[in-house]
């Protein structure tokens, strides 16, 4: 790993490789997790890793879901129409996802 690591309130912003993205590593519930911040500008990585800790340090869905719709329109620079492809993609998926189970699991018994 490059020495280009920067701890933060919660969390760290690393690079792999010299020249590669940076990540953003930090944990929940124990459990180390890490992302691509998908730049390899160090400024920025730090702001996107900055915009995600109010996610991680939210107590409510409600407040979880204002910190990801303004994380989506700032870090990853998506319109609102994106946003909205985006929820419907995710819950057509969910929702299709549960029929056929639910399908598959009737046929079984």
């Amino acid at each position: 790993m490059s020495s280009k690591v920067v701890k933060l309130e919660i969390g760290t912003v690393y690079q792999k490789t010299k020249n590669g993205n940076y990540y953003f590593r930090y944990q929940v519930k124990g459990q180390r997790k890490a992302v691509s911040l998908k730049t390899k500008n160090r400024q920025k990585a730090l702001n996107k890793a900055q915009a995600l800790i109010p996610i991680l340090k939210a107590s409510s869905t409600e407040v979880i879901s204002a910190h990801v719709q303004r994380m989506l329109l700032t870090i990853f620079e998506l319109t609102p129409p994106q946003i909205f492809c985006v929820f419907v993609a995710t819950t057509f998926f969910h929702f299709f996802s549960r029929l056929l189970l639910t399908y598959a699991y009737m046929r079984l018994y």
